[in-house]
């Protein structure tokens, strides 16, 4: 079984994970600013919380390890999570709701605004 180590020492938010992801390979990673957004612990891969070269050998057997069935269960959790919630169309959608959201707001500061 693949799976994808990010081993960074700092990261935002790597669109290597939701890659890996996408193809239903399991991540894992340093719990290292947004990554646990798209990273489920025990779910579509693990997050390991320091770095350590050690939790990370750990980590690595243990999902060597671990049964066909857990590993087809975390590449498709992986894959679902990838598609629902990080597709281009919801991406589109929620940046133009919150785009007419803006819009709404303004319109509604310049009708309530007292001339000076």
């Amino acid at each position: 079984m693949d799976l994808l180590v990010l081993t960074s020492l700092r990261e935002v938010f790597p669109m290597v994970i939701l890659e890996a992801m996408a193809s239903g390979t399991p991540v894992l990673s340093i719990d290292r600013g947004g990554i646990k957004e798209a990273v489920a612990d025990g779910e579509t891969g693990f997050l390991i919380p320091e770095h350590s070269a050690d939790a990370f050998a750990e980590a690595v057997v243990a999902m060597h390890q671990s049964t066909p069935e857990d590993k087809e269960n975390m590449s498709r959790a992986g894959r679902k999570k990838a598609e629902e919630e990080f597709s281009l169309e919801k991406m589109v959608r929620e940046t133009m709701e919150e785009y007419l959201e803006c819009g709404k707001e303004e319109t509604e500061w310049k009708r309530d605004r007292k001339p000076v």
